[in-house]
Order: structure tokens, then C-alpha cells, then sequence
């Protein structure tokens, strides 16, 4: 798959990872502190999950782009500087 392609659909799953995370932590708190039903809870903690997704966003692109920097893996058919050839 080509960067290009690839980067889009890592940092949604990224996003959706970590929404998802959080979605189940706000539905254990929430049903723990306040002894609501875990209907009621899970309710709750989707709509209160739901705009984290947007604020996740950044942080995972930037996630992203920090291991596209660092990671050092050329894009198929690049030379690897560096490697005698």
C-alpha cells in the first residue's frame, strides 16, 4: 500500500482506537460512580466519546507523522542511503 494511502487510513484507525478507549473508560466510571444502568452509561459515555474523536485527530496524525520522520523506511523502490548500493 502507498504511503499516501497508507497514512490516511492508520490515523483514523489510531483515532478510533483511542475513542473507543475512551468510550470505555467514561462507561466504567461513569456506571461505577454514579450506579447507573450500564445502558444508561454506555449512552452516556458514547455521546460524551463522540467529539473526542475530532480532538484525536491532531494527535494522531501527529503520531503518524512523527513515525514516517523517524521510522527511517524508504518508500518501495527508493535506494537506502547509506547501503553500499
Amino acid at each position: 500500500m502507498f504511503r499516501p494511502t497508507h497514512r490516511p487510513l492508520v490515523r483514523n484507525a489510531l483515532s478510533a482506537l483511542v475513542a473507543l478507549d475512551l468510550l470505555g473508560l467514561a462507561t466504567l466510571v461513569s456506571n461505577q460512580w454514579f450506579a447507573i444502568d450500564p445502558v444508561l452509561a454506555w449512552g452516556v459515555a458514547a455521546v460524551l466519546a463522540l467529539p473526542v474523536y475530532v480532538l484525536v485527530m491532531p494527535l494522531s496524525n501527529a503520531v503518524v507523522a512523527m513515525a514516517d520522520r523517524f521510522g527511517g523506511v524508504p518508500d518501495a523502490g527508493e535506494k537506502i542511503p547509506g547501503a553500499g548500493q
